[in-house]
């Protein structure tokens, strides 16, 4: 069973959704829903759920339930603890929390399955010195691609991190600061074949975060992947289908 109401301009009413049991894909992308039930948890065949693009900022804690959930696309809405009970999850979109950034990577890092990832970073009141992101080592065995949208950053992959990944997509959406922003490490994911970079805007942190990473994976990575460079790219969301 299908319930596709992407798009849908009406009013979208959610109760009694918990009575389809056979409902395998939810898709509410685009429509005005701000809140799941809770009862969301009972739909035991549930494989793909889509709430992107709408004004949920938090899944209930019951998603957890969903033993057989394996694309679950939330965009820039935030996770609830225990999503690594999610053993079947393939597909991931969310939004990260800065406070707990790492420990929540650290939990979606057990997800066995994880093929592909995507990352929403909000950075705006954080200081320069916790603008990290990091990937703990020998985590996201079968990860294959990653995408991370963030505004100015430090991104840092260490030694025996993300072992297959293949594409990395980063997308910065703010005024890079020449200091504290920087992209280092991409010679320790040693299976990757295509690094994307995105900008909001150019400018001198942007040049030399980009002649950085092209030195890098000329001269460095074992497999000098191919670097494409867009700038003043328009966000579109989440890009994971």
């Amino acid at each position: 069973m299908f319930l596709d109401l992407e798009g849908c301009d009406s009013s979208v009413c959610l109760d009694g959704l918990h009575k389809l049991q056979l409902l395998k894909y939810l898709s509410l992308r685009g429509t005005d829903v701000s809140e799941l039930p809770e009862t969301i948890g009972e739909l035991s065949c549930l494989q793909t759920l889509d709430v992107r693009s709408t004004n949920v900022t938090m899944l209930p804690r019951s998603i957890v339930s969903l033993e057989k959930l394996m694309h679950l696309l939330c965009g820039s809405a935030m996770l609830p603890r225990g999503i690594a009970k999610i053993k079947a999850l393939q597909t991931l979109s969310c939004a990260i929390v800065m406070n707990s950034s790492y420990s929540i990577i650290k939990e979606l890092s057990k997800l066995k399955h994880l093929r592909e990832l995507e990352l929403f970073y909000d950075f705006t009141e954080v200081p320069g010195n916790y603008r990290l992101v990091k990937f703990p080592a020998n985590g996201f065995q079968r990860l294959k691609k990653l995408r991370i949208q963030c505004s100015s950053a430090s991104v840092t992959f260490e030694p025996c991190v993300l072992p297959r990944v293949e594409i990395l997509e980063l997308s910065f959406q703010g005024i890079l600061d020449e200091e504290s922003t920087h992209l280092s490490g991409i010679e320790h994911l040693l299976s990757l074949k295509l690094l994307l970079l995105e900008f909001s805007q150019d400018g001198a942190g942007v040049m030399l975060m980009v002649d950085a990473v092209r030195k890098a994976a000329a001269t460095v990575h074992p497999n000098h992947p191919e670097v494409t460079v867009n700038v003043n790219f328009r966000p579109l969301g989440s890009t994971i289908t």
